[in-house]
């Protein structure tokens, strides 16, 4: 299970394609704000186009972060169940009801 931030960011980027996608638009829109921030001057369009880019960045930044809050929270709910085989209680759960238990006879078969 991962333990820190770090570490479930990069169980993310190899298992999750949505956060991997993500992940990747942000770092090309790094690349693009670091070029135009490499410029002595930037006309108006550029400087508007800067500040677009870095919006955008942001967002997708909200959309890793709002994913990576998700996932901590499900491995700290459910995952230590699944790694461990403590049991787990869901606390206003919605689903099915129970099912009713089921019993099992054993009838013997007879000898001869």
């Amino acid at each position: 299970m991962p333990t820190d931030f770090e570490e479930l960011k990069r169980k993310l980027l190899q298992t999750d394609e949505e956060f991997r996608q993500l992940a990747a638009q942000h770092h090309h829109l790094d690349e693009q704000i670091h070029n135009l921030a490499t410029r002595h001057h930037l006309s108006e369009p550029e400087q508007v186009e800067e500040v677009t880019l870095k919006k955008r960045k942001l967002q997708l930044k909200d959309q890793m972060e709002t994913i990576l809050a998700a996932k901590r929270r499900w491995y700290e709910r459910s995952g230590g169940a699944a790694l461990t085989g403590r049991p787990v209680r869901f606390d206003g759960f919605q689903g099915q009801p129970p099912a009713p238990p089921v019993l099992a006879l054993r009838i013997p078969t007879p000898s001869s």
